[in-house]
């Protein structure tokens, strides 16, 4: 059975869905206290740390979720893939 494309539409409307869960799970009650705690040992990092140090953590962060944001994607669109066959 051949694959059939998406419609123009809908790309925009599940990437806007997906943001509004990821909005909504970001404040779960599990998630809160996480971020509490994320905070924490940022302040710690910060007066513990050099500059260049937590410069360099906070880069580390920054490719570090950006893969994990390519490897989400990747995976939610091999799903809608699934699905659509």
């Amino acid at each position: 059975m051949p694959r059939q494309p998406l419609p123009d539409w809908m790309k925009p409307a599940l990437d806007g869905r997906f943001n509004e869960l990821a909005r909504i799970a970001s404040q779960l009650d599990d998630i809160m206290p996480l971020r509490q705690q994320q905070s924490e040992i940022e302040q710690r990092l910060k007066q513990e740390l050099t500059f260049t140090q937590f410069k360099l953590i906070l880069e580390w962060e920054e490719k570090l979720n950006y893969r994990h944001a390519i490897e989400k994607e990747w995976m939610y669109r091999a799903g809608l893939r699934d699905v659509c066959t």
